[in-house]
């Protein structure tokens, strides 16, 4: 009995993954680049660790953080550090399979992938990941952290764009007995 030959993925497919490896790259370069100019300008051997651009409501301040987000789980670097991993693997198929090949993909997909990689290599490297950007007594972000949260709403609003337009189509495809239009006052 012959084998089927495994399936091939199309140009879409590979166009989409190298535009999401191309863009998760970038996120990954921009935020080292980002965090260590914080570092240098900011950082621990500084005698300044802040630079406020709108009294202390907007601007930069230098933190590192051992733990997730908003400071959860501090010193567990290790733990964080697979769970980042695997969050970002897992979120990254799901965007794949729920939006399949195109731009939407790419774009959430570099951004989480991106965001992921460059907290998750400097978390590795030193047991924290460095915060700078302040706004108010809010928590500190860094780029990663932007690129993630930015990839996840672009996710959802192709997600639920994609379920408007679809159940749109929905609504003019011919019902059986009746017209392509359905009548939506019964």
């Amino acid at each position: 009995m012959e084998r089927e030959p495994a399936a091939v993925p199309g140009r879409a497919t590979i166009r989409t993954i190298m535009g999401t490896m191309a863009l998760a790259t970038a996120v990954v370069v921009v935020d080292a680049l980002t965090k260590r100019q914080v570092t240098a300008t900011l950082g621990p051997a500084e005698d300044r660790h802040s630079w406020w651009v709108f009294g202390e409501h907007v601007g930069l301040e230098y933190v590192r953080n051992s733990g997730a987000a908003f400071g959860l789980l501090r010193g567990n670097a290790e733990l964080l550090g697979a769970a980042s991993l695997a969050i970002a693997v897992g979120f990254a198929g799901l965007i794949l399979w729920e939006l399949g090949p195109g731009k939407w993909t790419t774009l959430a997909g570099g951004l989480v992938a991106g965001g992921a990689i460059g907290n998750l290599i400097e978390r590795i490297a030193n047991g924290y990941v460095t915060d700078f950007f302040a706004v108010g007594p809010w928590p500190r972000f860094n780029v990663a952290d932007i690129a993630i949260t930015v990839g996840v709403s672009i996710f959802i609003f192709a997600l639920v764009t994609r379920r408007d337009t679809a159940s749109t189509a929905n609504a003019h495809t011919p019902v059986e007995g009746g017209s392509a239009h359905r009548d939506r006052s019964t």
